[in-house]
């Protein structure tokens, strides 16, 4: 299962110099570009999405998405649609659920934990991918 989210920001980069430095940094992150047009880059990432991660990675990775480019009075407007599996973070609250039943209900303190964990991961994306991007 994926949730899709947006975000999109006007910086001050020639679109052609965006464009350069979006396909830099997809590879450099390990993303498959799917598909390459004048103004929009698609891609998915080469990790399963189930599989374990290191944190630094966790924190930082997308599933899939595409970045839209336009020109806007010499500037550039970068958005980003983008899709995060949340079928590890399901599965981590199904065995806590489970867990609690045979343990206590003091377990489900660890579901809060995983939850705040998830919603840190969505807010640094949100908040960091076209920086990190600019950055390169």
């Amino acid at each position: 299962m994926k949730l899709k989210f947006k975000t999109h920001k006007l910086v001050e980069f020639n679109a052609d110099a965006v464009y350069d430095k979006t396909i830099r940094y997809l590879k450099e992150k390990n993303y498959n570009v799917v598909k390459q047009t004048a103004t929009t880059i698609s891609f998915n990432d080469q990790i399963v999405s189930w599989k374990l991660v290191p944190n630094y990675t966790y924190y930082s990775k997308i599933n899939e998405g595409q970045f839209d480019l336009t020109r806007q009075n010499g500037q550039t407007n970068i958005c980003l649609t983008y899709h995060l599996s949340i079928t590890f973070e399901l599965i981590q609250l199904l065995i806590i659920i489970f867990a609690s039943t045979y343990m206590g209900y003091k377990v489900l303190l660890l579901a809060i934990f995983f939850t705040l964990n998830f919603i840190f991961k969505v807010l640094n994306i949100h908040n960091n991918i076209i920086e990190n991007l600019l950055k390169i």
